[in-house]
């Protein structure tokens, strides 16, 4: 059986990460002098592995996502996969200490409607988190959108919301009804409105009449997005 351990990760992002996937994440104590420290390792979920770097692999696709959940809801984070452990059956584990790589989601992404967190309490941010990570879990568009949303907030990411948004969740027409996203598109492909942060390097178009604003945009494509992957 593979287990991963996870560094710079603290007690409250251990709990919402519990609430979500149970037993597969557990923590082992140690003491140093005076001092308790907590190791936490993730179980997991596909045990047909044959290497230490696969299940290094592994482990990195089931923590990003879930530390991508955890960063949209205001969790945080620095989580990092250190190393893969192989657990034998007579219980005794072997480490593969020389296979580290990192995982930082550092974003703080806050949700609001009608300048209102959607999400007020730690209960529902936490039954929130356990219901997308459910739905999203087997969904590899909705997995996409979760690793966008926990990126640098510029105008190439939140295109590519508003693209996956666009083809999964309604038609461009009726995105565009949003007032915060009725010139969003024209807006982020024109380099004369926005600069070098476009997604277009040559613009053939005129600018746009009305000039999106890039966290007025951000605002209401999270509001969206929260809601396509709560569905």
């Amino acid at each position: 059986m593979w287990h991963i351990k996870l560094s710079n990760m603290n007690e409250e992002q251990f709990e919402v990460m519990q609430n979500v996937i149970g037993e597969k994440i557990y923590f082992k104590s140690f003491q140093i002098k005076e001092h308790e420290y907590k190791e936490y390792y993730l179980i997991l979920e596909n045990q047909e592995i044959k290497s230490a770097p696969e299940a290094l692999s592994k482990g990195e696709d089931e923590i990003k996502i879930l530390a991508s959940i955890l960063n949209i809801f205001d969790y945080k984070n620095h989580i990092l996969v250190d190393s893969p452990y192989e657990i034998h059956p007579d219980g005794t584990r072997t480490g593969y200490l020389t296979f580290v790589d990192k995982i930082n989601i550092t974003d703080e992404i806050n949700i609001y409607s009608n300048n209102k967190l959607i999400f007020s309490t730690e209960k529902d941010k936490k039954q929130s988190i356990k219901d997308i990570y459910l739905k999203s879990k087997n969904s590899e568009i909705k997995k996409q959108l979760l690793v966008h949303m926990a990126k640098e907030e510029d105008w190439i990411n939140a295109y590519k919301i508003y693209e996956i948004l666009k083809h999964h969740y309604t038609t461009e027409k009726e995105l565009k009804k949003y007032s915060e996203l009725s010139t969003f598109a024209h807006t982020a492909n024109s380099p004369k409105a926005v600069g070098e942060d476009a997604r277009h390097a040559i613009q053939n178009t005129q600018n746009p009449k009305n000039i999106a604003n890039l966290q007025t945009s951000y605002k209401k494509l999270k509001e969206l997005a929260i809601k396509f992957l709560m569905a």
